[in-house]
């Protein structure tokens, strides 16, 4: 296998009606973390907040680093306007403390409610403005996005509590119905994201582009870490690189080639389809 969809929650009570859902099993445990997997598949249970999560995210790569991950963050939120049960997909997750902010990147079909998250270090209750509230979510995204890219990392929530209704009321059997209640919606969305990987797989090897950057021009480690971030972006929207364009060659270093690909794949992402686009480097 060389994709798989990881699913990542910070409750049992979450992981309980997935792990029935995509039949998982039970595997051996990476840093005391709970995992369960089928072929496409790995469940794992973080436990609360940034850290946790980043732990987690940092174990299961470390475990299969051949493999394209398309990251999925599953979880309950409290919300300021929508109603408890709703489940909707983040566009925009914000951290309450950095003020950090992340736009996860929708290039499949999703018709469905969306909305955003801010993430806080306690649970929160005021309920003032009109997002949710996860203890994870923006640990996720950086965690994620580290090794992926935003094409391939998102979050599901579902809605526990609001202003009318308390999350005091909250058990591990109604957070376990909560999430039950939208297993055909996680379905779906593991689906376009198992999809998407699976492209991206198909596609890397096509693109074996890399070695010929690092053998034309000296990039440092970290530039290193940025081509092959770079690379991926292009894999996922489906666009080919003209290794033979007369921009890359006017390009004297390694700093300019990651700005011209930068520059392209920013001008030219609307472009994408299903088949591959020839990027136009002039």
């Amino acid at each position: 296998m060389n994709h798989r969809v990881n699913i990542v929650v910070a409750l049992k009570a979450e992981a309980k009606p997935l792990i029935e859902t995509f039949d998982l099993v039970q595997v051996s445990s990476l840093d005391g973390i709970s995992m369960y997997a089928n072929d496409d598949v790995l469940l794992a249970v973080s436990g609360v907040g940034k850290e946790a999560v980043t732990k987690t995210i940092d174990a299961i790569t470390d475990n299969c680093r051949d493999v394209v991950n398309a990251w999925l963050n599953i979880g309950i939120a409290g919300h300021g306007c929508f109603e408890v049960g709703e489940g909707f997909l983040v566009r925009k997750i914000q951290d309450e403390a950095s003020g950090e902010v992340w736009y996860p990147m929708v290039v499949f079909d999703y018709f469905g409610k969306s909305g955003t998250i801010k993430t806080v270090s306690q649970p929160e209750q005021r309920y003032e403005d009109d997002v949710g509230y996860d203890m994870e979510a923006s640990g996720f995204m950086t965690a994620a996005l580290f090794y992926s890219t935003a094409e391939l990392v998102h979050c599901y929530k579902v809605v526990s509590d609001n202003s009318k209704q308390s999350m005091d009321l909250l058990n591990k059997k109604s957070v376990k119905t909560l999430i039950a209640a939208h297993s055909s919606s996680i379905c779906k969305l593991t689906n376009e994201l198992a999809s998407l990987a699976a492209q991206v797989a198909k596609r890397r090897l096509k693109i074996s582009s890399y070695s010929t950057f690092v053998e034309r021009w000296r990039f440092s480690q970290t530039q290193r870490h940025m081509l092959n971030k770079i690379l991926r972006k292009y894999s996922v929207l489906g666009f080919d690189i003209d290794l033979n364009s007369d921009a890359l060659a006017r390009c004297s270093d390694a700093t300019s080639v990651l700005n011209l690909l930068s520059k392209h794949l920013e001008d030219n992402w609307y472009s994408r389809n299903k088949d591959y686009v020839q990027v136009d480097l002039r």
